[in-house]
């Protein structure tokens, strides 16, 4: 049964933001997870709110930020590891290492929609071996290491 109800502001962490919600993508494993088809592969908490794909406004920082700031526009594949605190919810806290700032003239409703399909169509497109053309327009921060897990590529029809 879904219902709608009043939960606490969720816990911004020292390497997370605070994310008001504007889009959250709505997915096939959303459905799984509800019908059960996912029980015993990811962890679930009652009441649980689904949801890992999010773009919206920054609302709080946690100390450790500083690259990102409250009234950026940002996206997210904010997959947690197990679905309690999902996206389908006014507020969201992120960590830094899922977002990416929503380039101006993106709308939050189609940042919203990306992350997840837009990151299984990277995996495609990187076991195909197929290179990317443009430039991604996601930043990883600073301490990020190796290759980054965006969805946020563009690619062309070349090998």
């Amino acid at each position: 049964m879904v219902e709608v109800e009043d939960v606490e502001q969720p816990l911004v962490g020292p390497d997370a933001v605070l994310v008001e919600v504007a889009a959250a993508g709505v997915n096939p494993v959303d459905w799984k997870i509800v019908s059960g088809g996912l029980q015993g592969a990811i962890p679930t908490h009652l009441p649980m709110i689904l949801g890992w794909d999010v773009a919206g406004t920054v609302t709080a920082v946690g100390p450790a930020i500083t690259d990102v700031a409250v009234g950026d526009r940002v996206a997210a594949y904010a997959r947690k590891d197990s679905v309690e605190h999902g996206t389908f919810a006014e507020q969201v806290a992120v960590p830094r290492r899922a977002l990416a700032i929503i380039p101006s003239g993106v709308e939050l409703a189609v940042a919203g929609a990306l992350p997840l399909a837009g990151l299984t169509a990277e995996q495609l497109l990187d076991a195909a071996r197929w290179t990317a053309v443009t430039p991604c327009w996601y930043t990883p921060p600073p301490a990020a290491s190796g290759r980054s897990r965006c969805s946020w590529r563009y690619y062309g029809a070349r090998r």
